[in-house]
């Protein structure tokens, strides 16, 4: 009997989780977006870049399954950690882990350009090219002066990095550098 129920859980997690790759690919179909899960190395120099820096609000934007949100509220569980995602697959599995993790952060599902940037202190992203100049005109409207906005990979077309952090040693690539700007 427990074996019973134990089988039908499981198949009905995986239908369940099969429908949401199903929307992921219609998703794909659609906005051409694919998911850009951040690496280790380019975690380790953002938490390392983060240490001095005022902190209390941190936004991800296209947040995936949270691996970033949770690393950050780990090292500093002071700070207020949102996360926005559109991928129905990767919103419902950083809601898991997050609840997994056992820390306190707000993923939602939601556009990035929906997301409210008033009071963020550091904004991350890891999104393709042609989402920057649109960014950038979101941040020069919402973002509060002083604020913080780290680009793993892609750089924001008019303004200036205030520095620049290469995480691995390909020298011709720009995959996992991050362009860390701050708000005038």
């Amino acid at each position: 009997m427990i074996i019973l129920i134990v089988q039908s859980v499981v198949s009905l997690v995986l239908i369940v989780y099969l429908i949401f790759l199903i929307f992921d690919m219609l998703d794909f179909l659609i906005k051409k977006i694919p998911p850009l899960p951040t690496s280790r190395s380019v975690i380790k120099f953002l938490l390392e870049t983060m240490e001095n820096k005022e902190k209390k609000v941190f936004v991800d934007l296209g947040c995936g399954m949270g691996k970033v949100l949770i690393a950050v509220k780990k090292r500093f569980p002071e700070t207020q950690v949102i996360g926005y995602e559109i991928w129905p697959s990767q919103f419902v599995l950083a809601k898991i882990k997050i609840f997994l993790a056992g820390i306190k952060a707000k993923v939602f599902y939601k556009d990035m350009f929906e997301a409210d940037l008033k009071n963020a202190d550091i904004v991350f992203c890891f999104l393709l090219r042609n989402f920057m100049a649109p960014l950038e005109k979101k941040f020069e409207k919402e973002l509060k002066a002083g604020a913080l906005v780290i680009s793993n990979t892609f750089t924001l077309p008019n303004w200036k990095p205030v520095k620049t952090i290469r995480t691995h040693n390909n020298e011709k690539s720009s995959f996992g550098t991050l362009y860390i700007y701050k708000k005038e």
